[in-house]
């Protein structure tokens, strides 16, 4: 980052004087240069800000919310009995109708908060979520959030509530999807950790913004 700014000085010190004073340079020369400096000026201050709190003591307003399922859209919800005027058997058959997700869907509803549902387990399978699965969620999650133009999104660490793929591995994805991608949305990334790892999930967050 220190090379970045040295080299954007020396670009201002150069091309900031006016053309009439330089006859030997080109108007393409110009364009190029100057746009040189704005690549660099989204570099350096165009990074999405990544906080940590607990689910319990969530500070922030947010744009979205990411939650976690699997294939059958099962995980964490509470059965409520409705009344109904079908019949017990055309439930059955209904639900058995019903053809489960595929992992690494996003389902995107239209809330306030929005809701970003990502299809990440399949209970089904040993891991039931895999680093592969993780990644292709990261990356859709990201177009979605850009493309509704999503300024902020709490998440919990993916992959890690029901599965066991690590928290820091998460962080590594999520670092390498935000680098790879450099999204204009979202501007802000709430992460929801639990109260004991506050600190080690901050640590790690510190070392990806310092790469």
């Amino acid at each position: 980052m220190v090379e970045y700014y040295a080299i954007f000085g020396n670009i201002i010190k150069d091309y900031s004087s006016p053309c009439r004073n330089r006859p030997d340079m080109s108007f393409v020369r110009d364009i190029c240069a100057w746009a040189f400096i704005i690549v660099l000026m989204s570099i350096i201050i165009g990074p999405v800000e990544i906080s940590v709190c607990t689910a319990d003591q969530h500070p922030y307003t947010v744009d979205a919310i990411v939650e976690e399922q699997d294939t059958n859209l099962l995980l964490d919800t509470k059965p409520v009995i409705q009344d109904t005027q079908e019949s017990y058997r055309s439930l059955i058959k209904k639900m058995n109708r019903q053809k489960p997700l595929m992992p690494g869907q996003i389902i995107t509803k239209n809330t306030i908060p929005a809701r970003l549902i990502a299809i990440l387990y399949d209970v089904e399978r040993t891991p039931i979520c895999s680093e592969a699965i993780l990644t292709t969620v990261i990356n859709i999650l990201l177009d979605e959030l850009n493309r509704h133009k999503l300024k902020s999104v709490a998440m919990p660490l993916l992959g890690s509530t029901h599965g066991k793929i690590a928290e820091q591995v998460f962080i590594k994805l999520l670092q390498q999807s935000l680098i790879n991608k450099n999204p204009a949305y979202p501007e802000k990334i709430v992460l929801m950790v639990p109260p004991g790892k506050l600190g080690y999930i901050k640590g790690a967050i510190g070392d990806y913004k310092n790469e």
